[in-house]
């Protein structure tokens, strides 16, 4: 039968609202008397009291909390009260299983996978001629992860169990479709038909950690699969077509719930190292006596500043392509000519973009004297963090790590006026380096910068946002020439 999977939260802050202070909130829950209910608070210290009669019921209460302050870089559940509540034992339908613990909630995960792995003989004659000579394992699986790319497509299924149960993989066969969890199983049946075991692999696409001490449903919204091999794991995205093999993007560091066939095990991928998810850009710089540029642009984009790019190019027009070449660089008016790409595909993905840009007034001109700034690849952090006090520590989540290498040919009968300076700075939260070297035909400008992921004390938002503004002034520099007199 039919039985509870959830209860509301209690969330004394309707909606997760800041901003607004909390008179008087109350939660009252009702339930028959013989259910048992698990409960985690966060961040509260409620009233609570329990009535037994012929039901239980519940109820919290809590009185004059304060606004909490609208910030960047946080995370809700750090600082918002809440109560979270769950059944002990819930069904659903006649599939019914026990929340005490996350090897508990894997087992009856597990238990609907079940007879849903079976493949047409068709399907089973094709992964075989697929595979037919191929001993690296590895390879294997990149073969039928393509091979399920190329001939299933994703569509959302969430009726009754199949909110938790697959599509069988003899169905996606037939018809192609599912969800992540059908595409995923498949893709398991797929694997199991050569003898590669892997794990159904139960996530969340936008909580990094799971409560480890709190199962419950409604942590997870997603399914990948995860594939051990001798040497190293793989794990798969298979809800989309174009992902490159064994790139999981930014649910790289994300807890999980691994299900196989007769094991469960609650895990953390691993994340991706700091300098995996480098931008590295390159720029040749010819400038006329008019102040028009002509830029030969080359950037690398690694890990999760690939995705963006790489998505949006895939499914752009000539327009759309333009304009999202533009984007990366902070010029005014750009003309996009003899663009070129090379796509690294694997699970530390990397695009290479070539292209010609001409620009108008890119330089300023003031009688003798031409000026302009020497990275249009510079990243602005001037509103990176906003106000003037800080409340609740700051939660940066991703590092951002850029090179960028420009050599400017210096105009005909010009000379280097104003120089940009060697500058060293280097402080937990990140670096900035860059040097400058001179010719009488060119300039060489490298900078690097790095802004750190981590977890800072409130006290240190000053620190912080004075480095940010460090950031901004550093990444301004003009470089100047003058006409040479005769």
């Amino acid at each position: 039968k039919n039985g509870i999977l959830s209860y509301p939260h209690f969330v004394p802050y309707h909606g997760f609202n800041f901003n607004i202070a909390v008179e008087t909130a109350e939660y009252i829950l009702q339930i028959p008397k013989d259910y048992q209910i698990r409960e985690k608070q966060q961040n509260i210290k409620p009233e609570k009291y329990v009535l037994e009669n012929d039901t239980k019921i519940y109820k919290y209460s809590v009185k004059n909390l304060k606004a909490l302050p609208k910030e960047s870089f946080i995370a809700q559940e750090d600082i918002f009260p809440v109560i979270y509540l769950s059944p002990e034992k819930f069904c659903v339908e006649k599939n019914c299983g026990n929340m005490s613990s996350w090897q508990n909630f894997g087992k009856w995960q597990s238990e609907l996978l079940k007879g849903r792995n079976i493949l047409p003989q068709s399907t089973i004659d094709k992964v075989l001629e697929l595979t037919n000579g191929i001993t690296d394992k590895r390879q294997k699986v990149k073969i039928l992860y393509e091979f399920m790319q190329k001939t299933t497509h994703y569509v959302s299924i969430q009726l009754g169990v199949g909110g938790w149960q697959p599509i069988a993989a003899a169905d996606v066969a037939k018809t192609g479709f599912g969800d992540c969890k059908a595409l995923s199983n498949y893709m398991k049946a797929l694997l199991a038909t050569v003898e590669i075991p892997s794990f159904y692999t139960v996530i969340s696409t936008n909580k990094k950690r799971f409560f480890s001490d709190f199962p419950s449903f409604g942590q997870a919204n997603h399914v990948i699969l995860t594939v051990p091999l001798d040497t190293d794991t793989v794990y798969l995205e298979c809800t989309s077509q174009l992902a490159p093999f064994g790139f999981i993007s930014d649910l790289a560091g994300h807890d999980c719930l691994l299900v196989g066939d007769n094991e469960v095990r609650f895990f953390t991928i691993p994340a991706y190292k700091k300098y995996e998810n480098l931008i590295s850009n390159s720029l040749k710089i010819s400038l006329n006596e008019s102040g028009t540029a002509n830029l030969q642009v080359h950037t690398s984009l690694r890990n999760e500043d690939f995705e963006q790019i790489y998505y949006t190019l895939k499914a752009a027009d000539e327009t759309e392509k333009n304009k999202a070449l533009a984007g990366l660089l902070r010029v005014q008016k750009p003309k996009i000519s003899n663009f070129s790409k090379e796509e690294k595909l694997d699970e530390r993905p990397q695009i290479d973009l070539k292209f010609d840009v001409t620009c108008e007034d890119f330089a300023s001109l003031t009688g003798q004297r031409m000026v302009l700034k020497i990275n249009p690849f510079r990243v602005s952090f001037r509103n990176f963090l906003t106000g003037n006090k800080r409340k609740f520590d700051i939660d940066i989540s991703n590092s951002h790590i850029q090179t960028d290498s420009i050599v400017i040919d210096i105009p005909a009968g010009y000379a280097v006026e104003i120089k940009p300076k060697s500058t060293i700075v280097s402080t937990k939260y990140g670096s900035f380096i860059t040097t400058a070297t001179f010719t009488d035909t060119q300039v060489t400008y490298v900078q690097m910068l790095t802004f750190n992921q981590g977890k800072y004390s409130a006290s240190e938002f000053d620190e912080i946002k004075k480095f940010c503004v460090q950031l901004d002034n550093l990444q301004n520099s003009d470089i100047g020439f003058k006409k040479s007199e005769k």
